[in-house]
């Protein structure tokens, strides 16, 4: 495995959101089972240039270098299964797409994307609000906190239609 900022730029992103925050137990049980499949992930036999980061409590980010070995759909595959696993040993639904990660006034929070985009009209949420965009497909591209403006991310692509 290697540290999420020891990855070249290029390296692919996959983005799993949960459904709620994570408890203390359940932060380190998810960086466990994470960290043993990243350290044995192979497809097709090639060992994979991996990693992994928590942020914020709720997103799971796995990176890998492609460059070293790309990921065929059963590597991939096998990845999305540990996930799932998680979530049901867990609880918690990591592969939800419609859950949103946000920073507000009062801290971060998660919402339904409906419920987000109600608070988006109700002025709520402004262009500048830092929100998780998980369209980001290349490390180089995500911000160090995980989080951009609003108006950086597809949610703006998306409000302005």
């Amino acid at each position: 495995m290697i540290a999420l900022e020891n990855l070249p730029e290029h390296s692919r992103l996959w983005f799993f959101q949960c459904d709620r925050f994570l408890t203390e137990s359940e932060h380190l049980r998810v960086e466990e089972g994470i960290q043993t499949f990243i350290t044995d992930w192979e497809s097709h036999g090639a060992k994979m240039a991996a990693g992994f980061a928590l942020y914020h409590k709720s997103l799971l980010i796995v990176a890998l270098d492609e460059a070293q070995a790309p990921a065929s759909g059963c590597g991939i595959d096998k990845c999305f299964r540990v996930v799932d696993q998680l979530s049901k040993t867990l609880s918690i639904n990591f592969l939800s797409r419609t859950t949103v990660l946000f920073q507000s006034k009062s801290g971060m929070e998660l919402a339904p994307l409906n419920q987000f985009w109600a608070m988006k009209k109700a002025g709520l949420i402004d262009l500048s609000t830092l929100v998780v965009d998980t369209t980001i497909g290349k490390l180089g591209d995500l911000p160090p906190s995980g989080l951009k403006r609003f108006d950086q991310t597809w949610h703006m692509e998306m409000w302005s239609h």
